[in-house]
């Protein structure tokens, strides 16, 4: 599910933009976070109250323009993709001095904004890697899933151990699993762990691959391991595929994050 926000401080027109993405959306990959003021939006954003994916932005929003409100949410959140909806096309060139993916001209097309909407799915659809964007004292840091190894609950404190550092926030483990992939898988009440970076599954240990041992609890432990099999044998599947259809593919991840 893409999580889309769209913000318009005109209410007739936000609700308009709402109802067409509703109906336009065949195959319900949208979930819609409508907002009628940018500083709501903003909040909701930095505060990581919800993960937003994709942004729709009107431009002439009151006091605000909706260009140097996207380059502030692009500055810390640069992965959400956006589009801008505008009944003033000269705002086109303008909009180009941010990463965008449509430019939209009020009254809104159908046409368009189906594309827009595929746009948006293909674009997210084609990214690889995703990203944590933890917050802490007014500090943004971003994470790429990839490189976590577990998350451990302590009291209200999250610590999440990654390849090369460790991060507490004040976070319930409960509110970040939705956050996470299937390769993260809870085998303890304060435990969460990336299989992909399990060497060996032990009776109430799962040992991982630099030799820490992530606990698993008894009550879980049934569950646990018939989980870390089905990850297993899909792995295996995979690479078994990826082997015989494609004998030169490789791998290629960015460095540049944590």
């Amino acid at each position: 599910m893409i999580n889309l926000a769209i913000c318009d401080d005109n209410l007739t027109h936000l609700a308009a933009l709402c109802n067409m993405v509703e109906q336009l959306d065949f195959q319900q990959r949208f979930r819609i976070y409508p907002f009628d003021s940018p500083v709501k939006m903003q909040e909701c954003i930095f505060s990581g109250e919800q993960k937003i994916d994709a942004i729709l932005c009107d431009i002439l929003l009151g006091v605000y323009n909706g260009i140097s409100v996207i380059a502030s949410i692009q500055a810390s959140f640069p992965d959400i993709r956006v589009a801008f909806v505008s009944g003033y096309p000269e705002y086109v060139f303008d909009a180009y001095t941010v990463r965008h993916l449509y430019f939209l001209k009020k009254p809104v097309q159908k046409d368009k904004m189906l594309d827009t909407l595929s746009r948006i799915a293909e674009d997210i659809g084609n990214s690889n890697t995703c990203y944590l964007y933890l917050r802490k004292k007014g500090q943004i840091t971003k994470v790429s899933l990839d490189n976590i190894l577990y998350i451990e609950s302590r009291l209200r404190i999250l610590h999440i151990v990654t390849q090369k550092n460790a991060f507490d926030i004040y976070q319930k483990l409960d509110d970040l699993k939705p956050l996470l992939d299937q390769r993260f898988l809870q085998c303890h009440k304060s435990y969460i762990v990336n299989l992909d970076y399990v060497y060996q599954l032990q009776k109430l240990w799962f040992v991982l691959q630099n030799g820490e041992k992530i606990r698993i609890s008894a009550q879980r432990h049934p569950e646990v391991q018939k989980s870390y099999l089905r990850y297993i044998e899909h792995k295996i599947d995979s690479e078994s595929y990826i082997k015989e259809e494609n004998c030169n593919v490789c791998s290629s991840k960015s460095s540049d994050f944590i």
